[in-house]
């Protein structure tokens, strides 16, 4: 998406019942690999109830100019 934490996409998406499951503070930057000085990248559920995730984390690659973004997803009964 290449959006901000508090862009009005990821506003936009949480309102529709997107669970974003990155630390939206912004906290968790993903950009640029070379020097991550911001948060441009999510991991999203829809819906929000339908799964979960855990272990959420950036993976530390210079394969691309973004860092993956990795979680455990949990599915079931929630």
């Amino acid at each position: 998406m290449n959006s901000h934490h508090d862009s009005a996409v990821i506003r936009r998406m949480q309102e529709r019942k997107f669970k974003v499951l990155n630390d939206v503070n912004g906290k968790m930057f993903s950009y640029s690999s070379g020097n991550p000085d911001r948060l441009l990248d999510y991991l999203t559920i829809y819906p929000a109830n339908s799964a979960d995730g855990k272990n959420i984390r950036i993976v530390n690659t210079q394969a691309s100019d973004h860092l993956p973004v990795a979680a455990d997803f949990i599915f079931g009964s929630l």
